[in-house]
């Protein structure tokens, strides 16, 4: 259920006008009027979920082949490139129209590259807690559990995974769409990476070592720096984010 934060919210901007709003906050807005209509906070209508299953069954044949593509000799190697492929995963959002032909990770699109300093961190031993914030479903869950995977087979203790508590933006992943996702992944072929990989994940989520958050403060028009203290404080405390 949407907290006191959005009572407030809508009471502070009862005098203003669309033309006064941000883009980001009329976006939020949009959305949560359409949960509000379908009824979802009332029977847990989700007027979204078959598209973001339908791109969950979209991508899982692409995410079985190119995950094999991936040198897994060693982990270091591994995470290197899961981290490339986590970020460049979001080429494929399914509130755009055209989500073919996506492209395949290219390090000369990015401005910043900090991913060997980001590898070198969680292959230390001194790891606690890695903190991951989703954003779509579909192909992008695919490779950021593929690389939470990876990461909780390094020396890191627990992952702290989080995702949308409601519908939002067409396409953002929920708590069930990791469910989905992960059997999905358990759906393939039994000797395959990425059966493996949804095993793994499996245990992880039973043995406390993958977390799956979804506070309100991401379903709301919240930027980071109004986020609630129990999110600050996790996200605070872990050893990266």
């Amino acid at each position: 259920k949407p907290s006191d934060k959005w009572r407030d919210y809508l009471e502070g901007i009862k005098s203003k006008t669309w033309d006064d709003l941000s883009f980001f906050e009329l976006e939020v807005l949009f959305y949560h009027s359409l949960n509000s209509l379908t009824a979802f906070f009332d029977v847990g209508f989700d007027v979204f979920e078959t598209v973001r299953q339908r791109a969950l069954t979209d991508a899982i044949p692409d995410f079985d082949n190119e995950v094999n593509t991936i040198g897994w000799s060693s982990l270091e190697e591994s995470i290197q490139h899961l981290v490339q492929r986590a970020t460049f995963g979001n080429s494929a959002d399914y509130s755009q129209f055209d989500v073919t032909g996506v492209a395949k990770s290219n390090e000369s699109s990015l401005l910043v590259d900090q991913s060997d300093d980001l590898v070198k961190r969680l292959m230390e031993q001194s790891i606690n807690c890695v903190e991951l914030i989703a954003d779509n479903a579909g192909r992008e869950l695919c490779w950021d559990l593929a690389l939470i995977d990876g990461i909780l087979q390094a020396n890191v203790k627990q992952v702290v995974f989080h995702v949308k508590p409601w519908p939002m933006f067409v396409s953002d992943a929920l708590p069930s769409d990791v469910k989905n996702t992960i059997q999905m992944m358990k759906a393939q072929s039994p000797d395959s990476i990425t059966y493996s990989m949804g095993q793994r994940l499996s245990k992880y989520i039973d043995g406390g070592r993958l977390d799956i958050q979804a506070a309100n403060d991401w379903g709301e028009p919240r930027h980071f720096s109004q986020l609630g203290t129990d999110v600050v404080t996790g996200l605070t405390k872990a050893d990266v984010v």
